[in-house]
Order: structure tokens, then C-alpha cells, then sequence
């Protein structure tokens, strides 16, 4: 087939575009990663992507179906129009100034039969592809899926979880996934050249249904819609979230890709600058059951803040049992919330999303909590993400926004960078996390490479109680809560603990939010996180070892010149409970060596010498 080649020069491609109606469309990244849009012999809207030579993705089917008609298949390419997106932005999590830059193509596509029109949208990105159908039209539609299917070559190794109604799965290694394997996005892949892709969705517009993964033969995976089975209805204009594709070539670019925040509608100015929109630290007692839900019990949680440096306590389920005389629990809460302000916390409470699923119930309680001084709100159980639920969701964002309320969602599924437009959502569950007490180490060195690129995670690190260390380190436990946090962090571990532990002068001082993040060379998925991560002029360096004993070698080239001081946490060579203390004066030609134990974890702060 005529195939036409866009991305060099846009200009002088709109020029001669007149030549290129009905022909195939190839688009290229400002880095060279390459996606074919086709129609194929059988006349099958169908994609592939590629990268330096490599196949990212084979030929794959494309297409929407509306009022049962599938709109991928007997299909015509009009005239591409051409674009360039080139956006900076503040970002939050493993870096703080965000990137996207793509060039884009609108193609017109007809469904020959139907004689129906609409657009497949294409981004070719400096970290991926991403596309979205657009389906014009008025009135009210049915969306009953999609074609939409990513065909990976042989020879690649898979990482993912299949969990898909609330996305609590452990995650897990392959070379292969048996045919009818449900998968919750992000699925990442690793390639026998060496560079690393991930797929998941991007931008879920209010109304679309969220997306699972179907494994079928010959590692072809299909979008699926598994919470909504029958369809859905659409009033008006059809626009889907972005498919996408992440493509890097090291798990430092993994880790830090901006494709599927940067794919979002930016915040309001209002909201982007709010000020009571703030990250921090929290305490959270639930992890810890001899510790109930009572007035008295959370006013040592808040001293305990305070005498920590956290910005939040988290009140979970149980407040709403409390009362006192002429007050409910709203006005018992007032109390607390009033306490804590004056020592400096923030409250939080959780609630079931049934007590706030119907509108007037959600503005009422949302307004009560305002009105009491409480900061955020833990909306908990929704395990789905069905056209209605996604609605609920954007719905809580919204209303919490008008109270200048924090949200975190549990019981959740993905995120899809909804944060971008409402930062207000500080984290959300849609993760195996602590709260299982007994994970592999493999699943916690996969997470930051799986779950974490689609966003925001609530995995509540870091506990020192045996109980709930099992064979970890205490430096285990330490560097989950840089490497596995948000940017509200609920921490599941006893104050107490946290107070008394070696490590409390590190705990005081740790962020929530970076500005960089760079993936050191001992990192490998499931087997060794070694993460260094600045905030400031201050670096730390954490690592989290998996099953194995490992000599650790990295350098501290990621410095700036000049002379720094560092202060070392690591494992005791004695003791699995045991933790030792390294000072010592390093420059940018440092390196660090060590052996760390299976299971083991170092936390390093590095400053700038005085």
C-alpha cells in the first residue's frame, strides 16, 4: 500500500497533503519512534508502532463499535491534519517539571458501509504513542467496545496483575500469558534489544468506561470493558481515552514518563495554585488493631504527628459512631479537627462512597466537613470502573474541590492522570499494598516499574512491628516509604515505633514529592530498587532489595560538584533488626558499595557540606 511519512517537517507536509488521501499514514516522534496507521487487505483499520529498527507493537486492530457497528472494520483514510504538541508543566511524584512532546495527526476515517465519519487522533510522543477515536454526533449512542488491540512481538517478558475490579493483585513476571488472562493496565514489557514499553489508557473523558486487558493467542491483548458488558450510552459527541503505549529505553525514563499525565486537560489557574492543596506525611492506625477508632486514641495520633513533622492524621472507619452530649459525630470530630490545627495536622476521615453516592448526600457531608476544619476525605469501596462509577469519581473530585477538600480513593481501580486536571486527588488505593501484611519481595520491586507508572499509589509502607515486617529489615521497611509513596503518604506503622527508631531523624525530614528521580544501576525489575531522588538541593538514595543477598555498587555521579555530607542507614552485618549508621564526606566521583541482605533496604541523606 502508498504509505505517506509525517514528522520532519510539518509545514512542508501540509503542503503536499493533497497527495496523500487514502494512503497509510506514518507518523514519527521528535526521537524516532515510529506509529503506522493502515487499512489492510481485508480492510481493517489496524496500527504498529516501532522503535530504532525494533518492533514495539505488530500489526494490531483498531476500532469502535457504536450502536453495535464496528466502525474499524470496511474502513477508507481521508487527509491527515497535522500538529505539534510541544507542553511543559508542573508534575508531582518522581519529578516536579513535567514534559510532552509529540507530534500529532488527525485522521479522518470512514466506515465505508455506513457511509459513518469520525477521527482517529495519534500522538507520537518522545516517550510513546497514544491514540483516541472521536466519534461525532448528537443525541444519545451505545459504545459496546472496542478493536482497539496491541500485538507484541516474540521474545519479550511481562510484568503485570490481574486483578480487575480493584487492582489488588500481586504483580508478577512472564514470558507469556495464557490466552484469556484478564489483565489490569499497566502491563509493561521488556524487549530482547533492551528498552522497555508499558500499556495502559490515558485521559478518561466523563462518561467512557475504564479498560481492561484481554491476553489472547500469540500475545495479542484486546481492550476489554469488563464493568460495563452491555454497553454504554453516550450522550452526544463520542471522544474515548487515549490507548497508550510508554516506550523507553532505561527504567529511569520508565519510571519518569509524563505521557500519561501530559495526555490530561490541564487544572483550572484556580485550583493549580490553591493553597490547601498540600502534600505531606500521615499517621494511619488501622495496620495497627490495638489502636481503635476513639476520640482519645487519635489526639495521641495527632500529638504523635506533631512530634513527628506530619502534616496529616488519617481517622479511618468508626468516627461516625462517635458522640458526645448535644453533639454528633460530625461535632465530635469538630473537636479533634480543632485540636489537631492547633498542633499543626491536618485531619482526614474515611467514609463508604454509598453514604456519598447520591449528590445532595455527598454536597451535605462534603459541606460538614469544611465547616468542622477537616482537610481530605478517604472515599473507600467503590471496586469497579463502570461508565457510573468513573462519573462518581470525577463527580467526588469536583464537589471535594468546591469545599477545598483532598480526596484518596480506595477500593479504586487505576489511575489515568486525572490528577493533572484535579490535584486535589492526592493519592488513591488500586494497589496490593501493605495492608496485606504478607507480600513477596518481588511484587514490592515490581510495583515502582508497573502500577506506579499509571500514577499515584496508596500501597501505606512502612511498619516496624515483627508482626508485620515478616523477614524484611528495618531498612526494608524504611526505604518502602520513599520508593513505594504519594504524595499524601499514609503510613500503616506505630507512631511509637516511628518514634523511637534510629531512623526517626531521616523519617522527620523525608518528602513526599520529588523534583528528580534517577533509577541507579542496580535496579532490576523484581529483583533490586535503588532509586536516588532529590528534593531541593538534598538528595536521598533509597534501595529495596528483594529475595537475594546482593553486593550493591553504585555512583554518586547524579551530584552536582562541590563537596556533600552524607549520613547512611543500612542493615546491620549482625542483626536482621539491627541498623547501622555510615557518615562520611563524598563528591560526585564517589561510589558506594555494600552488601545488602535479602529483604534489606539502605536510606541515604546526601546535603550540601556547610
Amino acid at each position: 500500500m502508498k504509505s505517506i511519512l509525517y514528522g520532519a517537517s510539518i509545514a512542508l507536509l501540509t503542503m503536499s497533503l493533497s497527495a496523500a488521501a487514502g494512503a497509510d499514514v506514518v507518523l514519527k516522534s521528535p526521537n524516532g519512534i515510529s506509529v503506522s496507521v493502515i487499512v489492510n487487505a481485508s480492510g481493517r483499520l489496524a496500527g504498529n508502532v516501532s522503535w530504532k529498527n525494533n518492533e514495539v507493537t505488530e500489526e494490531s486492530p483498531l476500532g469502535i463499535s457504536v450502536d453495535g457497528v464496528d466502525f474499524g472494520d470496511g474502513v477508507s483514510l481521508g487527509v491527515p491534519a497535522l500538529d505539534k504538541v510541544s507542553q511543559t508543566f508542573a508534575t508531582r511524584g518522581w519529578h516536579s517539571a513535567g514534559r510532552l512532546n509529540c507530534n500529532a495527526a488527525r485522521i479522518p476515517v470512514t466506515h465505508i458501509k455506513s457511509k459513518s465519519a469520525y477521527t482517529l487522533e495519534v500522538r507520537a510522543c518522545e516517550d510513546g504513542v497514544a491514540y483516541r477515536y472521536i466519534v461525532p454526533g448528537s443525541g444519545k449512542r451505545t459504545v459496546s467496545g472496542e478493536a482497539t488491540s496491541w500485538k507484541l512481538p516474540g521474545g519479550v517478558a511481562f510484568w503485570y496483575q490481574t486483578d480487575v475490579k480493584n487492582y489488588e493483585d500481586i504483580q508478577r513476571q512472564a514470558i507469556s500469558i495464557e490466552a484469556g488472562t484478564k489483565v489490569g493496565p499497566p502491563i509493561t514489557v521488556f524487549y530482547p534489544a533492551g528498552f522497555y514499553s508499558a500499556i495502559s489508557e490515558a485521559g478518561a473523558p466523563i462518561g467512557y468506561s475504564g479498560m481492561t486487558l484481554v491476553a489472547r493467542e500469540n500475545n495479542l491483548f484486546e481492550a476489554e470493558f469488563l464493568d460495563d458488558p452491555g454497553g454504554w450510552a453516550i450522550d452526544g459527541e463520542i471522544t474515548t481515552p487515549w490507548r497508550v503505549i510508554l516506550i523507553e529505553e532505561d527504567l529511569t525514563g520508565l519510571v519518569n514518563s509524563d505521557l500519561i499525565f501530559g495526555l490530561n486537560p490541564p487544572p483550572t489557574e484556580e485550583i493549580a495554585t490553591a493553597k490547601w492543596i498540600r502534600p505531606g506525611r500521615s499517621l494511619w492506625n488501622y495496620l495497627n488493631p490495638e489502636t481503635a477508632v476513639t476520640p482519645e486514641n487519635m489526639m495521641q495520633y495527632v500529638d504523635a504527628a506533631n512530634q513527628l513533622g506530619f502534616e496529616y492524621v488519617l481517622v479511618d472507619e468508626g468516627w461516625k459512631k462517635w458522640s458526645a452530649p448535644g453533639k454528633d459525630f460530625y461535632g465530635v470530630m469538630a473537636d479533634l479537627a480543632g485540636y489537631a490545627k492547633g498542633k499543626s495536622v491536618g485531619i482526614w476521615v474515611w467514609t463508604h462512597y454509598s453514604d456519598i453516592i447520591d449528590p445532595d448526600a455527598r454536597d451535605k457531608h462534603f459541606s460538614r466537613l469544611a465547616e468542622i476544619g477537616v482537610v481530605g476525605n478517604k472515599i473507600d469501596f467503590m471496586d469497579s470502573e463502570s461508565q457510573k462509577m468513573l462519573r462518581f469519581y470525577d463527580a467526588c473530585r469536583r464537589d471535594a474541590a468546591k469545599r477545598h477538600l483532598m480526596v484518596n480513593f480506595h477500593g479504586a481501580n487505576k489511575p489515568t492522570g486525572e490528577t493533572r486536571a484535579w490535584p486535589n486527588e492526592m493519592t488513591r488505593e488500586g494497589i496490593r499494598g501493605f495492608e496485606y501484611r504478607s507480600l513477596p519481595l518481588s511484587h514490592l520491586t515490581t510495583l515502582p516499574f508497573t502500577r506506579f507508572l499509571a500514577g499515584h499509589a496508596d500501597f501505606t509502607p512502612m511498619h516496624f512491628s515483627r508482626a508485620w515486617m515478616g523477614s524484611s529489615t528495618r531498612m526494608h521497611q524504611l526505604a518502602m516509604g520513599f520508593i513505594l509513596g504519594s504524595p499524601v503518604e499514609f503510613f500503616g506503622g506505630s507512631p511509637k515505633d516511628f518514634l523511637r527508631s534510629p531512623a526517626v531523624d531521616i523519617i522527620k525530614t523525608m518528602p513526599t514529592v520529588w523534583d528528580e528521580t534517577v533509577a541507579l544501576p542496580p535496579t532490576e525489575i523484581g529483583k533490586t530498587v535503588a532509586f536516588a531522588l532529590r528534593s531541593g538541593e538534598t538528595w536521598y538514595v533509597a534501595i529495596l532489595n528483594g529475595d537475594f543477598r546482593r553486593t550493591i555498587d553504585f555512583k554518586l555521579d547524579f551530584l552536582n560538584e562541590g563537596n556533600f555530607a552524607m549520613e547512611a542507614l543500612q542493615d546491620s552485618s549482625s542483626s536482621a533488626s539491627g541498623v547501622k549508621r555510615v557518615s562520611a564526606a563524598v563528591t560526585k566521583n564517589d561510589s558506594v558499595q555494600m552488601v545488602i541482605r535479602p529483604a534489606g533496604g539502605y536510606v541515604a541523606k546526601i546535603v550540601k557540606a556547610q
